[in-house]
């Protein structure tokens, strides 16, 4: 480093302060050995001009160490941050690729769902439903196809009469292969128009009506619905004799006004026909 000159202003606040230690000196001696102050001896400075050069150059020095000291924090700081930052900002542009990819992936199929839609809009036909259920019992042809012997009634209702015989479980099961479902009686009207339509047959006809799983709280299997405030049960039912009577049924045998009442049975009773349903 360059040797530097101290500035005179600071010489000489460095003088009066040497000198001013010196009146001190002197003053003491005088109190401990009766020195009259005439007498006293010039006082010289003890601390050379070259001295306080050295101690400027030594101060100077330490002053670049720590300086320099400082900036290697600095910069090993700014080293960390920046590794955080390009870290934090790989992170946050994978993570928007993958959003963005996910994105585009739903669009993808966004637009087939819309494009399906549309092209079944376009298509001015009917049936579809029931040509799936064709194209099903071409597959199995053991399915017979009830949904083409549909009888209509002015509730808004389709209804299939059988005059198959089976029993609950594969009278439900039968319904639901032709795309239909085990009626589900929920007005007056509607058990009325069904009564009609099986007056002359003296059979016995499975409705969907039944409490299996849920021991004296009926419901409509068909529906899944439990039973409204209608139901069509004479006095004394349903009883569940023998504790096996689950199933109900319109019940021919009875005669009078209670001809077809609701009564209920085992459900492996395999003599009765079925009654199916199709909402429009």
């Amino acid at each position: 480093m360059t040797k530097q000159m101290f500035p005179p202003l600071l010489v000489l606040i460095l003088m009066l302060i040497v000198n001013s230690k010196c009146e001190q000196q002197i003053e003491q001696q005088v109190q401990f050995h009766d020195i009259d102050k005439d007498e006293k001896a010039p006082c010289k400075p003890s601390v050379s001009f070259e001295d306080f050069s050295s101690l400027e150059k030594t101060l100077c020095d330490k002053r670049v160490e720590l300086a320099e000291e400082k900036l290697k924090s600095m910069t090993a700081q700014l080293n960390l941050q920046k590794m955080y930052w390009e870290s934090h900002w790989k992170t946050v542009k994978e993570s928007g690729e993958l959003k963005l990819a996910k994105c585009e992936e739903q669009k993808k199929i966004f637009n087939r769902i819309q494009l399906a839609q549309n092209s079944q809009d376009q298509c001015n036909c009917s049936g579809v439903e029931n040509a799936i259920e064709k194209l099903k019992r071409k597959i199995n042809p053991g399915t017979p196809d009830l949904s083409e012997k549909l009888v209509s009634l002015y509730t808004g209702r389709k209804y299939f009469i059988s005059t198959e015989k089976l029993n609950w479980y594969k009278a439900f099961q039968r319904c639901k292969a032709s795309g239909l479902e085990l009626v589900s009686i929920e007005s007056k009207l509607e058990n009325d128009e069904l009564k009609r339509l099986v007056d002359n047959t003296k059979e016995h006809y499975w409705i969907s009506a039944t409490d299996l799983g849920s021991e004296g709280k009926f419901y409509w299997a068909g529906t899944g619905q439990p039973f409204g405030a209608f139901n069509d049960f004479p006095a004394g039912q349903p009883n569940n004799a023998g504790n096996n009577e689950h199933c109900i049924h319109l019940h021919h045998s009875w005669g009078g006004e209670n001809t077809f009442a609701w009564n209920d049975i085992n459900c492996e009773t395999q003599h009765f026909r079925f009654i199916c349903e199709l909402e429009e």
